[in-house]
């Protein structure tokens, strides 16, 4: 039977830092960032990333950089779209 670990940890900004640049107030974009972390017996990959969120109210975009066993690996930009879900009852 195999062991694994995951975490991960986001932090959202709301604005204390890009409520301070006027160009980003004006666009009211948020900085976020955090990392991703997963660990299987001798497998190790963490991915840390920064980015903005509310850009046009519903898009998020993240600057992503990986390590795999210890070693720089890619990066790349993730796209995330924000939806809402809604149940209506009759």
């Amino acid at each position: 039977k195999k062991f694994y670990t995951v975490a991960h940890i986001e932090h959202h900004f709301n604005g204390f830092l890009t409520n301070k640049i006027p160009g980003l107030r004006n666009l009211n974009w948020y900085l976020v960032g955090g990392i991703n972390t997963f660990h299987l017996d001798k497998f190790d990959y963490l991915e840390t990333f920064a980015g903005f969120e509310n850009i046009l109210k519903i898009l998020r975009v993240d600057y992503v950089f990986s390590f795999r066993d210890g070693k720089g690996g890619k990066s790349t930009f993730r796209i995330g779209l924000k939806t809402r879900i809604t149940r209506s009852d009759d």
